[in-house]
């Protein structure tokens, strides 16, 4: 609704001027009604005194049927302004005399009023007065006493009607003094709205600054109730939250060093791994060369001792580094020496003819040097055809015969 969309402050103003104003309206409101009662009543026992003190005033006059001054009585009464209308009336109902302060056409009292038989009779059997209002007039009839015997009553009639002018003209002044309080209450209003609303408004800027990042406590509320208990929770947790974010902060430092000095730590360990693998392949290579030696023993002659099992990697680098040594020496005749080749099978035997062949494409010949018999049983066992190379027992033999072809 729209009352839930205006500010804390103009709602308050609102709620507090608008029940000031009320209270003032009923207050208005009650004080006349209380006033009318309070006048009314004052009516009723004064006219209600009056009427007693002239009853007894009537009772002789009345007695001896002097009529005149029961008249003159009564005139006297309505004269003086006391009762507005007043009647006497015999224990039958007969109207003995009457008086009013209005006059009708020909200058003649107006009367209004009378009393029925009946009511005559409730009056004298009550023995007290009996009050009848109606509009803006107060009925009062008296029983008329002599010796502790009715004879007669008297009806007065009193009217508010003047006095509920007087109301009715100073309700003007009432309402103007109302309006003034009310001026006065809404002014009041609007500074308690005001001073309930600056606390909430100090909450609501320090909330969007913690919703924006910045952990600001709210400042300057010293208020009690719930208002101070908001503002007490709200600054604990601003204090939590600033201590979640050191802690926070703290442990992302951490763990960006940790991170760090990991990272540094797999660097260096993965600079050793590098230079280990790197130093594992120089050693790899020198093994290698080492495994496959190609040595020049004079001009034009190569020699290859095999030392080992020769497997399919190495005997493809066997080939290779004797290739490169042929070619490097410009060699005629190569010398493989499988002294130390512990033993020679169908994989060892293609590799020899392999590398004979590749040799013999270069322009050189290959001369086998060192079989033991254990592997020349072998050869023959596995049906090797080891034809196409010179076999010579010894390298000193296998040298000789190279010297006889360069």
């Amino acid at each position: 609704m729209a009352f839930g969309r205006l500010k804390v402050a103009t709602q308050l103003s609102l709620l507090v001027g608008a029940t000031a104003l009320v209270s003032i309206l009923l207050l208005g409101a009650l004080l006349i009604v209380e006033t009318r009662r309070v006048v009314e009543s004052e009516i009723e026992d004064r006219s209600t005194a009056l009427l007693l003190s002239t009853g007894e005033l009537l009772a002789t006059p009345l007695a001896y049927g002097d009529h005149s001054s029961v008249n003159r009585l009564l005139e006297t009464i309505v004269q003086e302004n006391a009762l507005d209308e007043v009647y006497a009336f015999s224990v039958t109902g007969h109207m003995i005399a009457a008086h009013a302060a209005d006059t009708g056409p020909g200058g003649s009292p107006k009367l209004e009023h009378t009393l029925q038989p009946e009511q005559i009779n409730e009056v004298l059997q009550s023995g007290a007065p009996v009050i009848r209002a109606h509009d803006l007039d107060i009925d009062i009839a008296v029983p008329i006493t002599l010796g502790g015997h009715p004879i007669g009553v008297v009806l007065g009639v009193a009217s508010s009607e003047d006095a509920m002018a007087a109301i009715v003209a100073a309700a003007p002044r009432i309402g103007t003094a109302a309006l003034i309080v009310a001026l006065v209450a809404a002014l009041f209003a609007v500074g308690i709205g005001r001073y309930m609303a600056a606390p909430l408004k100090t909450l609501a800027a320090a909330a969007t600054a913690v919703g924006e990042g910045r952990l600001e406590a709210p400042t300057g509320i010293r208020r009690g109730g719930e208002v101070g208990a908001l503002a007490a929770a709200f600054t604990r947790m601003v204090e939590d939250l600033r201590v979640a974010r050191a802690e926070v902060a703290e442990q992302q430092h951490t763990l960006e060093r940790r991170v760090a000095e990991r990272t540094a730590e797999l660097e260096r360990a993965l600079e050793e791994l590098s230079a280990t693998a790197a130093e594992r392949e120089r050693l790899i290579n020198t093994v290698r060369e080492l495994s496959s030696p190609v040595l020049p023993v004079m001009e034009g002659v190569l020699v290859m001792p095999l030392i080992g099992v020769i497997d399919s990697e190495r005997a493809a680098n066997l080939i290779a580094a004797l290739l490169g040594g042929v070619q490097n020496h410009q060699a005629r005749v190569v010398i493989l020496d499988v002294t130390g080749v512990p033993i020679v099978d169908t994989q060892v035997a293609r590799a020899l003819i392999q590398a004979a062949e590749a040799v013999r494409l270069l322009g050189a010949q290959t001369v086998l040097v060192g079989l033991r018999p254990e592997l020349a049983q072998t050869i023959v066992g596995l049906g090797l055809d080891l034809s196409g190379l010179i076999t010579r027992a010894d390298l000193q033999s296998g040298v000789e015969y190279a010297r006889s072809k360069v």
